[in-house]
């Protein structure tokens, strides 16, 4: 992975949401919301996880790209999904939908 933002996923969901029925852009806002705290909540778990682990452990050069590489597109994920629910609050306050997903997150 030679740069991060090297997936479109992020901008296909904001456009996703952004076309969607009203219906299934209240679906598609739950799922990003769900999907954006389980992978904030890895990052999370994992940095704990590393910071622990001090001296004990000497991983590999590889094994530390390999992670680097994860965590960036985590993150790049993470960033799409608060996208797509910003763009689903904006079609909301825009009052192009009435969803319930304005307040909450």
């Amino acid at each position: 992975m030679p740069d991060m933002y090297n997936t479109r996923l992020p901008e296909l969901l904001v456009a996703a949401i952004k076309n969607a029925s009203p219906d299934d852009a209240e679906r598609m806002f739950d799922d990003a919301d769900f999907c954006a705290r389980g992978l904030l909540n890895g990052l999370i778990s994992t940095g704990r996880l590393l910071s622990g682990m001090g001296d004990s452990v000497d991983p590999r050069l590889d094994e530390l790209r390999c992670l680097g590489d994860s965590i960036a597109v985590t993150a790049e994920l993470v960033s799409g999904f608060s996208k797509a629910m910003e763009a689903y609050r904006l079609r909301v306050a825009l009052g192009e939908i009435s969803g319930r997903g304005g307040n909450d997150g």
